[in-house]
């Protein structure tokens, strides 16, 4: 599924990877606070948890977030490079918060990984159509990176943090989120250079052949009729260079 339809040479497949480290880091996460924010406390005290909770990260990412997408949609280069610390820095996070895991760092931290998820998501839209496959277009490949995360990260890393929650606790599947985050880190730098370019640092070949051809044809004069030499001379982008012919 991550190399069919030609992902493996177009670069969609490590893409896939990271997609689904993706979806993987929020499953553990949301896995190793659900005894913390959820289900540890008493009533009363877990529903003033899930207050503070939602007051400290959800309240600031609202403001953050409409931030977030319009600076990196700016982005023109660097973008694997930010794809790799996105995930070097949730490693580093999970780290802190797997040793701090009972202290008020907890909110802070968990504001961070919902931002740097945040990240992700963009940067991953702009690179996402530069390593499309000849089988697939934008909505098919869109879908695919979609059903991987949720199958591949989601599913099978949300049920082994689970497992690994169960066997030892909750900060043991964070050092799990790191280990994921940190490889795919590294998997992030394999995405094809070409992810890299910009639509509107690179015409389209059509304006780039007119701009060199328009100074050689400019003092051609139609001739009565087409042929191979004038037609040679004039950008024509697969069209005819003369009307009705």
């Amino acid at each position: 599924m991550f190399h069919a339809d030609g992902a493996d040479r177009s670069g969609l497949a490590p893409l896939s990877y990271v997609t689904v480290a993706n979806f993987a880091c929020d499953a553990i996460l949301a896995v190793a606070l659900a005894n913390t924010l959820f289900f540890s406390a008493a009533t009363a005290e877990s529903k003033a948890n899930v207050a503070l909770y939602l007051l400290v990260t959800v309240a600031p990412f609202a403001v953050i977030a409409p931030v977030i997408g319009p600076a990196l949609d700016r982005l023109r280069s660097g973008r694997r490079l930010t794809v790799s610390i996105t995930f070097t820095l949730r490693a580093v996070l999970a780290v802190i918060l797997a040793l701090n895991f009972d202290s008020w760092l907890l909110y802070p931290l968990a504001l961070g990984m919902l931002v740097l998820s945040k990240t992700f998501g963009v940067v991953k839209a702009s690179i996402t159509p530069h390593v499309l496959p000849p089988a697939l277009d934008l909505v098919r490949t869109n879908s695919r990176l979609t059903i991987l995360g949720h199958v591949g990260g989601s599913v099978v890393f949300g049920g082994l943090a689970a497992g690994v929650a169960w066997l030892w606790d909750s900060p043991a599947a964070l050092w799990l989120l790191a280990a994921v985050a940190l490889v795919a880190a590294y998997i992030a730098m394999t995405i094809p250079a070409r992810a890299e370019a910009s639509p509107a640092t690179s015409p389209p070949p059509c304006a780039s052949t007119a701009a060199r051809a328009m100074a050689p044809c400019a003092a051609t004069s139609r001739p009565s009729s087409p042929d191979r030499s004038a037609a040679a001379c004039w950008p024509t982008c697969g069209r005819s260079p003369w009307p009705g012919s």
